[in-house]
Formats: C-alpha cells, structure tokens, sequence
C-alpha cells in the first residue's frame, strides 16, 4: 500500500507538471484565464477517469484471471466458493477508488481546499462501501463452505452469517455517516445508546430470531431435513432452510410455508427426528367389542380355537386348569373360580397379542402393550400398542392397516361383534322381524 501510494504521489507530480506545461501553451496562443482552468480540469479529470478505468481493466484481465486458473487447479473447494461469490471481483473495485484518491490532487490543485475534501470524502465513502459489500460475499462463501462439511447437516450457521452480514453494514453505515460528518466513529457508537429503545423497535424481529437462533443451535431442537408439526399454523412436512428470521417448511403436499423463527421457542411443536432415528415407529388401534357378545368360552368354542396355532399353547393351559376345576364338585355342580373357564374376550386379547409378538414385521425389542380401555357407549375397546420396523409412509401404514384388517377378520371366530352405532338398516331389519 506505501508503495502504491509514492508511486501514486510520482504520477501525481508527473502529471502536474504536464497540466502546467498545456497551461502555459494555452497561455501563450491567447486563451482566456477561465477557458484555460476549465480545460485543465476536464483534461484532469478525464485522464483519471481513463488511468482508473484501465487499472480496473487490467486487474481484471489479468490479476483475476490467474486466481481464477490457481483455484482451478487446486483441490480445495473454500478458493471456488471464493471465486463463485465474487470476493475477489469486489475487491478489485478499490484500486480505481485508490487511484483517484491519489491522483485528484492533479485536477484541483488551483481550486479551494474545499473541493479537494469533499472528493476525497466521496472516495472514501465509495471505498468503505466496497469493503462492506466484499465482506458480505465474504461471509457468503463462508456459510457456502461450512454446507460442505458434516457439521452442516446438524446445525445451520446461516443465522450467525445474516447476523454478520447486518453488523458488517450498520459498522460500515455508522462509518460512512462519520466521514460524511467530519466526526469520529467512536463518538457516534457512544451516541447510540441514546437510540437503544429505538434500535431494539426497529430490529425487533431480528433480534428475536437471533435469540431463537442460538437456542435452537445449542439445544439441536431442529436442524435442516427435520420432520416438524405445527397444527396452529398448518405445518407438517420437511424443513429446508433456518435463516435468521424465519423457518421454511415444505409441507406434504409440497406447499411452504414460512414461519419465524422465535415461533418454534415461543410455540410448541413436533420433531418426528427421535422417530426417523429410533428402531421403530409407533402406532396405536383399539377395536371396540359389543359388550353383550362377552361370555365365557364353551369347550366347543375353545376346540374351534385350537385352529390358530399361536393359540394353541395358551389353550392348553386353560384346559388344564378346567380339568383341575371340573374334579372340584358342590352339590353335583362344578364351582367355576374367577379366572378358571376364560371369556371370549380374554382369548381375543391373548391372540391379539400373541399374533403382534409372532409378526415380523413388529420390532420386539421395543415395547408392545394389549390392554382394555375404559369403557364408553362404543363397547369394550381393545387397545394395541406396538411399534412397526417400517418408518416410510407407505410401509408403515402397510403394516398397520393389515394388522387392523386381520383382527378385524378373526374377531367372529371368537364369537365376538364389533360395536356399530345402529343405522337404518338396522332398524328396518328389527321392523320387518317383528312384523
């Protein structure tokens, strides 16, 4: 940069000395004072314009074109990102900016001060500017390369990046405001907590999102590729992208909805990530029995059983114990004892779970549960627990509804009814018996 600037100062002078000798020829050919300094100037301004173009042109030419073969040829990926965010392009915009900053003395030596501060304030401006929009590519490429690495997959930086990206230009703003102003850009930063309430108003939303952000990173609550629910604002698909004020979702039926970021601290919902990472998923039915086709189960019914095989171990068992019970008499009567002769219904729940522990399809390493539910004006509900090896929409809802269909099927060979709410049918088929 000091060497830049000297040679910078050398054409400076050159340049000068030039102008004063196309003065002088002016001068003496007759030409007017004020023609003479307009022309000075015009010829000033448009050498520099010219020299800061062809700089420019240059740099571009030739600087750019051999850091665009070097990372052609190297391996790494973080120089392409480099290149393909136009870091570099951007740069290149100072040396016009330098340039003119050094050689706009040539231009308005003659003329007041006042001038000659006030260009260099633009340039500077113009200068401060071009740092402020190479960092923002910068800071592109950056999260760029980060979406290469493994980390990406678990926690997005693209908050922290947008966050950086609105420091890098309320700094390079307050700057600018200084050089324009004349003041110390410490003296304004100080000044500033003046206009906190102010700030805080205006930037409301991204400090929230900013502040959910660092929650939703640190506490892994979602990551790029979840399977999040959100009923209260119509939310159920796949997230695929966390910036730093909002969250957007494709739903299943491939709309998107976006939603802010703070709303998933704030607001509840669901991550099915546990369920795509555990062993199985979950699913729960319940078939509901007519409680007037509840009985216990006659040797004739236990017989007609012993055709499923899983149930035949179990019903060797009952029969047991009906031939302990049958030797105990009272009065010629055989005494049945709570849980001696079994009910249909207590069959049907065995089979339902002997059926759920033989299904290879069910994962039986982790929890499965055949229970009664309370009962309602629906009948008796039977309830099964399990979960299904099959995590895909298809396959899971494969196994589920083959399960329901089967118990569905064997539920008469128990001499069981489902309930059903009665319809007109029914009422009709009562009407026409009793007539």
């Amino acid at each position: 940069m000091n060497s830049l600037s000297k040679q910078a100062e050398i054409a400076a002078s050159e340049g000068g000395n030039l102008i004063h000798q196309f003065q002088d020829l002016l001068a003496k050919w007759g030409v007017p004072e004020s023609i003479i300094m307009f022309t000075r100037v015009a010829a000033s301004v448009i050498i520099i314009i010219f020299v800061a173009y062809l700089a420019k042109v240059l740099t571009d030419a030739i600087i750019l074109k051999v850091i665009n073969l070097i990372t052609k040829r190297t391996k790494s990926l973080w120089d392409d990102y480099l290149v393909e965010r136009k870091v570099f392009r951007r740069l290149s915009n100072l040396i016009p900016a330098l340039i003119a900053y050094h050689l706009i003395e040539i231009a308005l030596t003659d003329f007041n001060s006042i001038y000659y501060e006030i260009v260099h304030v633009v340039i500077k401006c113009y200068a401060i500017f071009v740092v402020m929009w190479t960092l923002d590519a910068f800071l592109s490429a950056a999260n760029d390369i980060y979406m290469t690495t493994e980390m990406a997959k678990d926690r997005s930086i693209k908050g922290y990046i947008q966050v950086g990206k609105i420091i890098v230009y309320f700094v390079g703003s307050i700057v600018i405001i200084a050089v324009l102003i004349g003041k110390n850009p410490s003296s304004l930063f100080l000044g500033l907590g003046t206009f906190a309430a102010v700030l805080m108003l205006v930037f409301k939303d991204t400090i929230l999102g900013l502040v959910a952000s660092v929650q939703l990173s640190a506490n892994d609550l979602v990551k790029i590729g979840d399977w999040i629910e959100m009923p209260n604002r119509k939310v159920d698909g796949k997230v695929m992208d966390i910036s730093l004020t909002s969250v957007k979702v494709q739903n299943w039926d491939f709309s998107i909805n976006s939603i802010p970021t703070y709303a998933l601290v704030s607001e509840s919902f669901q991550n099915w990530r546990g369920m795509e990472l555990a062993e199985g998923r979950r699913f729960r039915n319940s078939i509901y029995v007519d409680v007037n086709t509840v009985r216990l189960c006659s040797d004739e019914l236990l017989k007609n059983l012993e055709k499923f095989p899983i149930l035949r171990p179990y019903l060797a068992e009952i029969r047991a114990n009906i031939a302990i019970n049958e030797e105990v008499e009272n009065n010629g009567e055989h005494e049945i004892t709570m849980g001696t002769r079994p009910s249909n219904l207590s069959v049907f729940r065995k089979y339902v779970e002997l059926s759920l522990r033989n299904n290879p399809e069910i994962n039986q390493n982790l929890a499965l549960l055949v229970r009664y539910q309370l009962t309602l004006d629906n009948g008796v509900p039977v309830e099964y627990i399990c979960f299904s090896k099959k995590k895909d929409a298809n396959d899971f809802e494969e196994v589920k509804s083959a399960i329901l269909e089967h118990l569905w099927s064997v539920l008469p060979e128990f001499k069981l009814s489902p309930f059903q709410n009665p319809t007109g049918n029914d009422f009709r088929a009562l009407f026409e018996k009793k007539s």
